[in-house]
């Protein structure tokens, strides 16, 4: 992949950063109620050439917010424009920092808790662009469990992604309120 395609792949989903990060504060906003009266126009396919480049980017979880930038870009014809075959892949059964290094994608959308081990432990990949500002990460319970707060989850068992720094974060938490890490399975 070229400079350019790499410059138009970024500023697609560097786009879709500047558009969340706007401040609407103190501005009335008016929203359609039939958002079938939306639509994206994607403009006159750009003609394929023969030195067209492929690219493929592996997400983090199913398509969500997170990735409105890449779709619109492809909606819009940004990658056709380019002359980039841009394939957007849901993750299978393995982090996308995994698929990048393994050579299976040339981009991904990772959790941080997955990429910095990865780079400590020597993995071929680097860190490009954060795509939101702070991480969405979060611990949840059913509301009859009551559990209110960090010490609650003694007893209970935890089902994660199991990453050695949500276990550290988890650990903190807990400690700090008085909980014991131990009696969480």
């Amino acid at each position: 992949m070229n400079r350019r395609n790499f410059l138009r792949l970024a500023l697609a989903g560097g786009a879709s950063l500047v558009l969340a990060a706007c401040d609407m504060s103190g501005q009335e906003t008016a929203v359609s109620e039939d958002i079938a009266d939306i639509a994206v126009t994607a403009p006159e396919a750009a003609p394929r050439r023969a030195d067209r480049a492929e690219a493929t980017l592996v997400l983090d979880w199913v398509p969500n917010t997170n990735h409105t930038g890449l779709y619109a870009a492809r909606a819009l014809g940004y990658f056709e424009e380019e002359n980039l075959d841009f394939k957007i892949e849901e993750p299978v059964e393995v982090d996308a920092t995994s698929v990048v290094a393994a050579g299976n994608a040339e981009f991904g959308i990772g959790f941080q808790e997955f990429l910095t081990p990865a780079l400590v432990q020597g993995a071929p990949v680097v860190s490009v662009a954060a795509i939101i500002q702070e991480n969405t990460s979060g611990f949840a319970s059913l509301k009859s469990r009551g559990i209110s707060r960090p010490r609650d989850f003694e007893g209970a068992v935890y089902g994660g992604f199991g990453s050695p720094l949500e276990l550290a974060i988890l650990q903190v938490m807990m400690e700090q309120d008085g909980g014991d890490f131990s009696k969480l399975e």
